[in-house]
């Protein structure tokens, strides 16, 4: 994969106190904020790689409220840090929970939100800053290909800094969801604390006008009354999926 180096990245971030006084009506704070759209937790708009497709201003409201399905690469991920979601991963996802919904997002849930802000090592795949030697998992250009020709989802998010794994040449994955408007969700916290299915996703982005992405507050929204055989208990659980916004390390 071809990126700008990971210190690039984060450093165009700027958050100056602006004006900071106290008035006869008491404190009074505003700042003036600078910053690159594909940071921290963000969403990638189809425009991001498909020129003519909707900008993050353009998604509609409806494609920001969706089912939920987490595909759960940790036992590939722990050993191998270039896996992909697979054609087979998410087969063996409907073979246990039934067919993908309409209008759903597709999650990969690998662990790696755990590294943010704390392991840039990790994170990223090396120490050196090497764009040419990163390696995390990502969703495989196949696997997307297959959801886009047999299932109607509006979009994909990874708990990783891509959509395209690491050691994935170009961005074939970024293109291919872009053509068909469906948008991306980048650096995505706690993916697998979330259930494989039954959870919404309340997705938050900025409205940038004509913006190829943004910064995004995510919730997950999903009820396990079921899961605890009981059906006079109701338990809804609210899990916050954004990350702190940070510069890595």
């Amino acid at each position: 994969m071809n990126l700008l180096p990971a210190c690039l990245l984060e450093a165009d971030v700027h958050a100056y106190v602006w004006v900071l006084v106290y008035l006869s009506i008491g404190r009074y704070e505003t700042n003036d904020l600078r910053m690159g759209e594909h940071l921290g937790t963000h969403l990638d708009a189809p425009r991001h790689f498909a020129e003519g497709q909707w900008s993050i201003a353009e998604i509609p409201p409806e494609n920001l409220v969706a089912s939920a399905v987490v595909v759960d690469i940790r036992y590939k991920a722990a050993t191998d840090p270039d896996v992909t979601v697979t054609v087979s991963d998410i087969q063996k996802w409907e073979e246990e929970n039934g067919r993908i919904p309409k209008g759903a997002v597709v999650v990969q849930c690998s662990g790696w939100s755990a590294f943010y802000g704390k392991n840039k090592t990790a994170f990223w795949g090396n120490d050196r800053e090497d764009t040419t030697d990163f390696h995390f998992p990502g969703f495989g250009f196949e696997s997307v290909s297959w959801l886009l020709e047999h299932r109607d989802i509006v979009g994909i998010a990874v708990d990783t800094p891509s959509l395209d794994c690491g050691q994935c040449k170009g961005f074939p994955v970024h293109v291919v969801a872009g053509t068909y408007n469906i948008y991306g969700i980048e650096n995505m916290k706690d993916t697998c604390l979330l259930p494989s299915s039954g959870a919404i996703l309340y997705v938050a982005p900025m409205k940038i006008a004509e913006g190829s992405g943004g910064p995004v507050r995510l919730l997950g929204v999903w009820d396990d009354s079921a899961s605890r055989g009981c059906a006079a208990y109701i338990h809804v659980n609210l899990l916050m999926l954004a990350l702190d916004f940070c510069v890595l390390i």
